[in-house]
């Protein structure tokens, strides 16, 4: 291919860890503020494959979008590590002329991290979790509670009758203390 390389491998490196750094952050967010697999997946799709590919320069130039959409770039961390590389790589430029694109990446890094991580810091992350692990506890006890009594029904041959309160969210199994369900 022969690719001519100027610059300096070492800053290549980091502005690529940089850069890897900030895309792992934007997902610790996207995952924060998604509520499954799923979304989180849809979500990362939207907010980093689309823009990155449209909006960073590297298909269609920042100069020939319109006007109202180039200050949408500023905010694509795409747009700053072409900027590296291009620079180092094309141009053998070094940290003097890249301070502004790695200050960029590296604001990008602390924005993304801290709004990923507030919702665990705040307690809505952990709330959550504990929500579903209370939940699949519950699960497990009703598995264990059902299993019970078709123990007991196959070992004294006698019928049990087994119910489910949805007001009071209890099931109730015959001759046991109800089973409150989250």
């Amino acid at each position: 291919l022969r690719v001519p390389f100027r610059g300096s491998i070492p800053l290549l490196l980091a502005a690529c860890v940089l850069y890897s750094m900030v895309g792992l952050a934007l997902g610790v967010l996207i995952a924060a503020v998604t509520s499954s697999q799923r979304a989180a997946m849809i979500g990362a799709m939207a907010g980093t494959m689309l823009p990155n590919t449209l909006l960073s320069g590297m298909i269609f130039p920042i100069a020939s979008l319109p006007d109202w959409l180039r200050p949408v770039t500023m905010v694509i961390p795409a747009r700053w590590f072409i900027v590296i590389s291009r620079g180092i790589m094309l141009k053998g430029v070094g940290l003097s002329y890249l301070w502004q694109p790695l200050v960029a990446l590296s604001v990008m890094l602390v924005v993304l991290m801290l709004a990923g991580l507030s919702p665990a810091l705040v307690g809505g992350g952990a709330q959550s979790f504990l929500d579903r692990a209370r939940y699949h506890q519950t699960v497990r006890d009703v598995a264990s509670r059902l299993s019970q009594a078709r123990a007991l029904c196959v070992q004294q041959g006698k019928r049990i009758s087994v119910s489910y309160e949805p007001q009071a969210r209890q099931l109730l199994v015959q001759g046991q203390p109800p089973l409150v369900i989250p």
